[in-house]
């Protein structure tokens, strides 16, 4: 229910990833994480109190579910290597981030020239002061 409730772009989908005749697991992990498990995928995840995230797994066969924001190629390997994204890589060409999205909030991150999601992540800073200051994580 609480995934229906924050994603209800899901609608029908719903029942694709948790099917009624299919046992669905809260997997809790080190670190105050729980995963949530249906049919031997990941699909959301939440970090201590806060929301269900979907996974990168769920952002790949549901790529809507979230904001987006775009690195520009630059910025690829280094967040590939679990680095944080900076807000150059954000505003530079090639980089976007358009949208009234808060500090806090889940985005999908997505590779210039790419049709799928890199990474899944939380902004520390709202769009709008990233597009300002052109600095900072």
């Amino acid at each position: 229910q609480e995934v229906a409730k924050l994603y209800p772009s899901l609608g029908d989908d719903l029942d694709k990833i948790f099917p009624k005749k299919h046992p669905v697991f809260l997997m809790k992990c080190l670190q105050r994480v729980t995963v949530v498990e249906s049919r031997g995928f990941w699909w959301f995840y939440r970090v201590s109190d806060g929301p269900l995230i979907p996974t990168l797994r769920c952002l790949h066969k549901y790529p809507n579910l979230l904001p987006q924001v775009t690195v520009d190629k630059g910025a690829i390997k280094h967040v590939l290597k679990g680095s944080k994204i900076m807000s150059p890589g954000l505003t530079s060409k090639g980089g976007d981030i358009t949208g009234d999205m808060k500090a806090g909030d889940p985005v999908a991150v997505m590779a210039e020239g790419m049709p799928v999601a890199l990474a899944v992540g939380k902004l520390v800073m709202s769009a709008e002061e990233i597009r300002e200051t052109k600095k900072g994580i």
